[in-house]
């Protein structure tokens, strides 16, 4: 199922954006949910789902808010990780910043920024690969593997055979599980350890 809000455009007009079902199209920290579209990040109403554009002049550290880039690739992927929203692009990875609302656990709406790193990131449809392991981020650009401890992504796929496509990621908590197609269009498990490399299961 798809969640489609909307949300007042920086111009004059009114405009829709949808969370898809895979939840690497949004994430939730605290009581606030974070979603993207095209360029541009969003962040609902601090708890309440279901308001992304109503903000109260009240409780303006509660209220929804979202920020708008201009000149890069559209976003594909987001998480929460070590406590900040992180958004990947094809080409760079982008964490929220901001003061957090001690109570809430969530960011204020007041002074957020997106810092953004070039990087590989994760293209289009490759967002079922994104997850957490051992304190870091894993996810597929290609058919490479890369890991993400908040300095430049590490590639770690020696190991794994060539072209493979049709990735899906998901762990344990002790490993990483690759699901893939190989050049020959046999579907395959792999099994990567940290510290000890992958496995072909």
């Amino acid at each position: 199922f798809t969640m489609r809000f909307r949300v007042k455009n920086p111009g004059t007009e009114t405009m829709y954006f949808s969370l898809g079902a895979h939840p690497g199209f949004r994430c939730a920290m605290g009581d606030r949910v974070y979603g993207f579209a095209g360029q541009s990040v969003y962040a609902c109403e601090a708890g309440n789902p279901w308001n992304w554009y109503w903000a109260d002049a009240a409780s303006p550290e509660t209220a929804p808010f979202s920020l708008h880039t201009a000149g890069g690739s559209d976003f594909t992927a987001c998480t929460v990780w070590q406590g900040y929203p992180i958004f990947f692009r094809a080409d760079g990875i982008s964490r929220l910043m901001g003061r957090a609302h001690v109570a809430g656990g969530f960011l204020a709406a007041t002074g957020v920024t997106l810092s953004e790193q070039s990087a590989p990131g994760i293209p289009a449809g490759q967002a079922a690969t994104l997850c957490g392991l051992d304190g870091a981020l894993y996810y597929c650009s290609g058919s490479d593997v890369y890991r993400y401890a908040g300095a430049a992504p590490a590639r770690v796929c020696d190991g794994l055979p060539a072209g493979l496509r049709g990735i899906c990621a998901g762990t344990d908590g002790r490993g990483l599980y690759l699901s893939a197609t190989e050049s020959n269009g046999t579907r395959r498990l792999f099994l990567y350890c940290p510290g000890l490399g992958w496995y072909r299961l």
